[in-house]
């Protein structure tokens, strides 16, 4: 791994930073149209269900640690500082978010209003996940699985997303979580969203990372 500049580190830092508030913005918008959750999400409500000494939280975090083992024994080269963002401040940004946007964005509204968002928060959390990769600095792990595949496979990412995305969502089912308009929804469009927005952002200066400066 090259050694970057105190003003690469400052530009990368500020994308990957960028990308987890939009993410997360997305996210919020998401959940506050109270049309169910996304399929990841599915799978770790349905390990609270299962297992209800385990908090949504605690599971959030175990998955993602089972998940950051695994690519560590089988493609720890895509694990860098980005990975370590994403998993301590995403959740707090939701957070943030949804405090800011409940007034506005809530189970209240027509339910088209809701439907509108919903599709709309599903496309910003496919560009902010597309924001975050663009420096090459890793992802979280949940989202680095579906990137795995696509290299490995030589998949697009709107596939090796909605194949992983279908996996959370039937394991969250099994483990006894609930199937939401919100759930399909996410599963149909976020993946293309961040096939989308990976073309875009990769004519601008954002994609200045080559991969081989991961670990």
């Amino acid at each position: 791994m090259r050694k970057y500049s105190g003003k690469e580190w400052a530009r990368h830092l500020t994308v990957l930073f960028l990308g987890v508030a939009v993410i997360a913005l997305g996210v919020s918008v998401f959940l506050l149209t109270d049309f169910g959750m996304d399929p990841f999400t599915m799978l770790v409500n349905g390990v609270h269900r299962t297992f209800p000494a385990i908090s949504n939280g605690l599971a959030h975090f175990l998955i993602n640690l089972l998940l950051l083992g695994l690519i560590f024994f089988t493609a720890r080269r895509y694990i860098f500082v980005g990975t370590v963002v994403a998993w301590a401040f995403t959740g707090l940004f939701v957070d943030v978010w949804s405090a800011l946007l409940a007034p506005w964005i809530h189970a209240g509204l027509p339910t088209a209003v809701r439907v509108l968002l919903l599709i709309a928060g599903t496309v910003v959390m496919g560009a902010g996940v597309s924001l975050f990769t663009q420096p090459r600095m890793g992802a979280g792990p949940n989202d680095l699985v579906s990137i795995i595949l696509s290299e490995k496979l030589a998949f697009p990412i709107r596939w090796t997303r909605m194949g992983v995305d279908a996996f959370w969502l039937v394991a969250g089912l099994l483990l006894g979580s609930r199937l939401g308009l919100g759930t399909v929804v996410g599963l149909l469009l976020t993946g293309p969203s961040i096939q989308l927005f990976n073309t875009l952002f990769a004519r601008t200066p954002l994609a200045a990372g080559p991969a081989a400066e991961r670990l």
